[in-house]
């Protein structure tokens, strides 16, 4: 008779599985599993027959179950394919299951995901789908330029087939040459394209407008608005983009009436009643400051938009001569959402630039957002990290803690800490060695008789930011 093992009845239910008998299927790999509960292949073949048959939960955690036991191809792409699907699903606010939510937030699912898939492409090279995925992968976890290698050989495997996902993979391409700071590169791979969608052409004029031809840029936009815009929330904030581009080409006046069109589109971008509410401050146009904090307040308490909305209105209020308003309302914000450390950093910059007698609390405040910044690493952000701090929002990740150590080394040494300052400066160092506010803070802190201190200096001199390169050449 034939041997009862492992092997025989995970090939046995493998086989009911392509002939679609899932019930079958599922009592042969429980039988595989009885005689060997290591069969890897037995595991993987659960979970297929899970996922078959709907269950998504239990699909998922088993493909996570077989990362643990080894590698194996199937499984390796099946866990990957669940791990991405979620973490697509929580960018668009869907509903996910609390168990698949809690394995890609609490036990770093998407870099078992990447490594999975760094397994799987290893040993089956011509896969482009599955390069395409580990490119983003790697790219969520802000390793770019490993990313963009992994996206260039999916390219390569499906140019050939003339693939219906090309042009998909080559926006992934021209959209990391864009972070990775090659605005030109990512023009041409744009402009490849067969068939542009809404996502390449808000790329395409994002690449233009980091070559500073803003012109071009406009124009893509307005095509944009055009023909490829179909929701009211896209048209507006296309809108905000075009109003940025006004400004920087035409002046506030054209920017405004671009912004309030923005606004009159239901439902409005926030970030463009931010914008006309900015534009209030500079001209000091009080009633216009006025409609636009009236706007902001329906936002008032959406974490993504809380913290600028009460930094804006704690600089109306600077506007208006209340210092001591400002910082009670910054104050407020801070106990009403302590969790948020957008809003503890924001305070700090508040009490570093307005009250330096406050320094040294500025610099609680900063180490306060850093460490919040660090434990809510993995949460979900619906939008893009913005920076206060001029150049880090061009380097490829969320520098959120990055941010925040510079902010607390600044506020350090303006209190007089010295020693401190250059133990975060230190730090900064250590965990962002590309970043040349690192080293300018280094610098900065470091005594007359340093040895290392001519070489920092040149180094931020060489670091290509026009700012800290001047500061450094004038730093005696």
């Amino acid at each position: 008779g034939i041997e009862s093992s492992s092997a025989t009845w995970t090939h046995l239910g493998v086989l009911y599985l392509h002939t679609g008998n899932v019930n079958l299927a599922n009592r042969a790999l429980k039988e595989a599993q009885s005689c060997d509960p290591s069969n890897l292949r037995g595991w993987a073949g659960q979970a297929l027959v899970a996922e078959t048959a709907g269950f998504s939960t239990e699909s998922m955690d088993l493909f996570r179950h077989c990362t643990f036991l080894g590698g194996e191809v199937e499984s390796a792409r099946g866990y990957a394919n669940w791990a991405l699907a979620t973490i697509r699903d929580i960018d668009k606010g869907e509903k996910v299951e609390s168990h698949n939510r809690y394995i890609i937030e609490k036990m770093y699912g998407l870099a078992a995901a990447s490594d999975s898939l760094r397994l799987y492409c290893r040993r089956i090279q011509d896969d482009g789908l599955a390069f395409c995925q580990l490119s983003v992968a790697l790219e969520r976890q802000g390793l770019l330029r490993r990313a963009l290698e992994a996206a260039e050989k999916s390219q390569e495997i499906l140019t050939g087939d003339n693939h219906q996902y090309l042009d998909k993979v080559k926006s992934n391409i021209g959209r990391l040459h864009c972070r990775l700071g090659n605005p030109e590169a990512s023009v041409a791979t744009y402009q490849s394209m067969k068939m542009p969608s809404l996502e390449s052409t808000v790329g395409l004029a994002l690449a233009h407008y980091n070559m500073a031809n803003y012109q071009e840029s406009y124009e893509v936009y307005k095509s944009c608005l055009h023909w490829m815009a179909e929701s009211q929330t896209v048209k507006s904030d296309v809108l905000v983009a075009m109003g940025n581009l006004a400004y920087k080409v035409e002046g506030p006046d054209v920017a405004k009436t671009l912004l309030f069109q923005s606004c009159q589109i239901s439902p409005p971008s926030v970030r463009g009643i931010l914008a006309l509410c900015v534009l209030g401050i500079q001209s000091s146009d009080l009633g216009l400051i006025d409609a636009a904090l009236a706007e902001m307040t329906a936002h008032a308490n959406d974490p993504r938009y809380a913290h600028d909305i009460v930094y804006l209105q704690a600089s109306v209020l600077l506007l208006k001569g209340d210092l001591k308003g400002a910082r009670r309302l910054m104050l407020k914000s801070v106990h009403r959402m302590p969790w948020s450390a957008p809003h503890w950093r924001d305070l700090a910059v508040f009490l570093l630039v307005n009250s330096r007698e406050e320094a040294a609390q500025a610099a609680v405040c900063a180490r306060k957002s850093g460490y919040l910044a660090q434990t809510q690493a993995n949460r979900n952000n619906n939008g893009r990290y913005i920076s206060k701090i001029k150049g880090l929002n061009d380097s490829g990740s969320d520098l959120s803690l990055a941010e925040s150590l510079v902010i607390e080394s600044l506020a350090l040494l303006v209190a007089g800490d010295k020693a401190g300052s250059k133990r975060t400066a230190s730090r900064l160092c250590f965990l962002y060695p590309y970043l040349s506010h690192s080293w300018a803070l280094l610098l900065a802190t470091g005594d007359d008789g340093c040895k290392w201190r001519s070489k920092v200096q040149e180094h931020v001199q060489s670091c290509g930011d026009k700012l800290l390169s001047s500061w450094a050449g004038n730093h005696p």
